[in-house]
């Protein structure tokens, strides 16, 4: 379609969603697309890619705003990594991923803000609520509890158990 690459450019008086259909569409593994601007954009693209087709790791992106303003109620919290033997204590003002780096288990990650979808770990259990703070598990893979962004997402209970 365009000899291995391409670049779109849709201003405001673009037609949204609708425009991204037919190159979207287009498209098959391993193709992968780039996607940055405002937030609304971004969903719509990523909406429109899974609806064509791709998967979600062929969707990459980059919000320009920030993400919205999370009021910090955080708690401690146990993690135990199952294959791993390691368990920690999650402070109130660090993430799952420092946790891990700091008590030496070498977690993947790339952007630490819950965008790129390097992180997720499997969820064995967890005996409350999961707060999913990420941007990449789409609302069907929060609703399941079955994986969380260790960069970003916290447990509201005591004790949560990673497959890692």
């Amino acid at each position: 379609m365009t000899g291995g690459r391409a670049g779109f450019h849709y201003g405001r008086e673009d037609s949204g969603a609708a425009a991204l259909e037919k190159p979207m569409g287009e498209l098959r593994y391993p193709a992968e697309i780039y996607v940055c601007g405002p937030r609304s954009l971004i969903d719509a693209a990523i909406a429109c890619g899974l609806e064509c087709g791709l998967s979600r790791q062929q969707i990459r992106h980059q919000y320009f705003d920030p993400p919205p303003p999370v009021i910090n109620t955080n708690t401690p919290f146990e993690v135990e990594l199952r294959r791993s033997g390691l368990s920690v204590l999650v402070p109130p003002d660090a993430s799952i991923l420092e946790t891990l780096i700091t008590n030496g288990y070498h977690a993947k990650f790339y952007c630490g803000r819950g965008e790129c979808g390097f992180c997720p770990l499997p969820v064995i259990a967890a005996d409350g609520v999961i707060e999913h703070r990420d941007h990449y598990l789409s609302a069907e893979e929060k609703a399941s509890g079955t994986q969380l962004c260790v960069c970003v997402s916290r447990l509201r209970g005591r004790r949560l158990v990673l497959d890692a």
